[in-house]
Formats: structure tokens, sequence, C-alpha cells
């Protein structure tokens, strides 16, 4: 599979499900504004980085989706996907290997934690960075892993 190829390219785009990231990115902004009304204080700087890391935190849930749930996207394919269920059939297809999906989630990972040490450590955001910042790579990193059947 050429790296730069047209179906390469788009295949991590679909799996990435740039829809969704609205749900995560409009309710940080909004937090952005409420806290510089309480404030008057805004970095822009800070709040593009966290709005990456953000995007990479979702990237990496979006991806151990499509890699932990083939069995549930394959069901869902066949008995009528949408746009909420069946993943973005990209490893059921056999667009990219499955194993795609899981570094890309290490990667995206990486990439947040990186982000995060720079807004703790260079701009110096708070002591809640770190841990409000490990918070949400555990919630979305590890959602896949966790039983939802009691």
């Amino acid at each position: 599979m050429k790296i730069f190829s047209k179906l390469f390219i788009k295949s991590w785009f679909l799996m990435s499900r740039p829809p969704f990231h609205i749900v995560g990115i409009l309710p940080f902004a909004l937090g952005a504004v409420l806290a510089y009304k309480v404030t008057d204080n805004f970095n822009l700087s800070i709040f593009l980085l966290s709005v990456f890391a953000l995007i990479f935190i979702m990237l990496s849930a979006y991806y151990n989706g499509e890699y932990y749930d083939i069995n549930e996207d394959k069901l869902s394919s066949q008995m009528g996907k949408n746009i909420f269920s069946g993943g973005s059939q990209v490893i059921i297809r056999k667009m990219l290997p499955g194993k795609f999906a899981r570094i890309g989630a290490y990667i995206s990972v990486f990439f947040a934690a990186v982000i995060g040490l720079i807004l703790q450590f260079y701009y110096k955001t708070g002591v809640l960075t770190i841990p409000f910042g490990l918070a949400g790579m555990f919630m979305g990193f590890f959602t896949q892993l966790l039983p939802l059947d009691g």
C-alpha cells in the first residue's frame, strides 16, 4: 500500500471521523470563552495547542474504536449501518489494515502527551493541566477496553 496514495489518505480521513470532533471542540471552546469572561485572560497559543491535544485524544478514541469494534462494526454493516453506528468501515472494507488503527491510537496519545507537557512546563498553565490531561487521555484511549455489559 502506497503511503501517500489517494486511497490511503482518504482511509485515514474517514477513520478520523472529522464531523464528530465538533462534540469535543465546541464544549471546549465554550469553556475557554467562560474562562475568559471570569479571568479576563486569553492566550491564543494555549487555546490552539489545547484544541490540538483534544483532537489527538479524540483520534485515539476513534482509532481504538475501529480496532476493537471490528465484530460489532461488521454486524452493524449487515443490520443497517448509520452515521452513529458501525464505525467508518475502513478496516472492514480492508482499506487499511487493523494494526494501522492501533498504531494511530498510540501516536495520537503520544502527541497529546507532548502537547500536555508543553502546556504544563513551557506555558505554565497550572497544576491541573497534567491531571486533567491524563484523565482525558485515559478516558479517550481506554474506553474501548472497558466492558459495558456489567
